[in-house]
């Protein structure tokens, strides 16, 4: 009987460790995971910002977009692994539309007014298309980080 009591209260402190190790790993990824979160809004404002930049002159060609690319890759990658798969699959999209956008401004800047996405019928358009992309996006990220970002 003593035996039996034993087993079951080893079990219960082993089951209130488990769940005290998980807490504990949540609380400790939680400043990396929001730092990543910052990053990918900053980085979703900057190109829905970006066209109106160029225009005035604040930005130089595509150089800085393609710095800040390259940045948001590195300061993602300085956070280490954060086990967010819907979060590294956004990153990837973000990657992905920002070098889009970074040819189609090429293309714009040459006189070549044809799109990069074949669903717009003009370079103009599908520029529209990406910084209303980048804007939408922004605004959705708080409900991708969502559940990563909840205690345990």
């Amino acid at each position: 009987m003593v035996a039996l009591l034993s087993a079951w209260y080893a079990r219960n402190t082993r089951d209130a460790a488990r769940r005290a190790n998980d807490i504990a790993v949540q609380n400790g990824l939680r400043p990396f995971r929001l730092e990543v979160y910052r990053s990918m809004t900053d980085f979703a404002h900057y190109c829905s910002t970006y066209s109106t930049m160029l225009h005035i002159g604040a930005v130089n060609g595509t150089r800085d977009l393609v710095e800040k690319i390259d940045s948001l890759k590195w300061e993602i990658e300085q956070q280490g692994p954060l086990h967010m798969p819907d979060v590294e699959t956004k990153v990837n999209e973000f990657q992905r539309k920002a070098w889009q956008m970074q040819r189609l401004l090429d293309r714009l800047a040459a006189g070549q007014n044809n799109p990069e996405d074949r669903a717009y019928q003009s370079g103009e358009e599908n520029m529209i298309g990406l910084i209303e992309w980048f804007a939408n996006e922004r605004k959705e990220l708080r409900a991708v980080f969502q559940p990563y970002l909840i205690e345990a």
